[in-house]
């Protein structure tokens, strides 16, 4: 339920964030609903199931609410080589990338799977076609 929670509370924050964190979180929005049942038949005490959780549960509301803390006129200013507005956007596109090749991860052990399960068939009811 994570992965939706995360949407759904990521959705209600998108009016107070700037247009290009936006869209950065629209498709960080797809690739959580995507990843929901990926995590549904994963066991939660798999190091994967903790890295997901931990980066949607902690980091990524972290990275927002930290952004909300800066003052709004401070939000676009440079300060000491800091722009609050870049660091979000740089950490939104982090989140993006990182729940892509999470997802990838875990679609890598079903192909994997349905691969092996394939190849029993084949070899079970049509015989090694060598012999």
């Amino acid at each position: 339920q994570l992965p939706s929670k995360t949407k759904a509370w990521l959705d209600g924050q998108r009016l107070a964030l700037p247009a290009p964190a936006r869209t950065l979180t629209d498709s960080i929005g797809i690739k959580l609903a995507a990843l929901e049942p990926q995590l549904r038949s994963l066991d939660e005490r798999e190091p994967a199931a903790a890295a997901v959780r931990r980066l949607i549960g902690d980091d990524l509301p972290e990275l927002v609410k930290g952004y909300q803390a800066v003052p709004t006129a401070l939000r676009r200013a440079d300060t000491d080589g800091m722009m609050p507005e870049r660091q979000l956007l740089d950490g939104l596109n982090v989140v993006d990338g990182e729940l892509k090749r999470m997802s990838e991860q875990l679609a890598r052990g079903d192909l994997e799977k349905l691969a092996t399960q394939g190849k029993y068939l084949e070899l079970k009811y049509q015989g090694d076609p060598l012999s």
